[in-house]
């Protein structure tokens, strides 16, 4: 049976709900720029920054590739553990997303889905404008652009919330995956 008690919400709420969630990714990026990150050292073997950067690097890599990183990594991690922490909020406030995830729907978690959005707005964005062209991934930003497009679809439609928010939940996964890039 279809328990979908909400009509769609405008999508102009999309817009109100992300907004903030972007700005707020870039006043963090802009702090950590000035603040964190300067002094990498470039003490990593070439086969650990391999292990950062997820491709093979033919050069020693350069300080402004490392901050960068480095940066990018942080930002992450700062979503996936926000993310992390409202899924488990939103999973304990609706445990009736378990019972009918399709049709499941609640502000929260709606809010939640906009706040995920600005960030792979933001992390997209991100990739293209700061991080060093030879570093640039054609996947990294297909895998953002698909992101966004299934998230979206779910807000629009106001549909697929629990599916998406069980999608989402990966980024508990990333919490521990950036620390450790982190603490290397």
């Amino acid at each position: 049976s279809d328990l979908f008690p909400y009509n769609p919400l405008d999508s102009a709420w999309i817009i109100v709900y992300t907004l903030p969630s972007f700005v707020f990714f870039i006043i963090i990026h802009g702090f950590i720029t000035k603040y964190g990150f300067k002094q990498v050292e470039i003490s990593k073997t070439i086969e650990e920054t391999v292990l950062i950067d997820e491709k093979i690097v033919h050069s020693s890599p350069t300080k402004q590739q490392i901050r960068w990183i480095h940066q990018n990594t942080f930002l992450s991690f700062v979503h996936s553990t926000l993310c992390g922490l409202l899924l488990f909020i939103a999973f304990y406030r609706a445990p009736e997303i378990l019972k009918d995830p399709l049709s499941h729907a609640n502000i929260f978690n709606y809010r939640l889905l906009c706040f995920s959005l600005g960030y792979f707005f933001y992390d997209m964005f991100d990739c293209l404008l700061y991080a060093p062209k030879q570093d640039l991934s054609y996947a990294i930003i297909g895998h953002h652009i698909i992101v966004i497009i299934y998230i979206l679809n779910s807000l629009i439609q106001t549909r697929n919330i629990g599916y998406t928010m069980f999608a989402l939940s990966m980024e508990i996964n990333s919490i521990f995956l950036h620390a450790r890039r982190l603490l290397n």
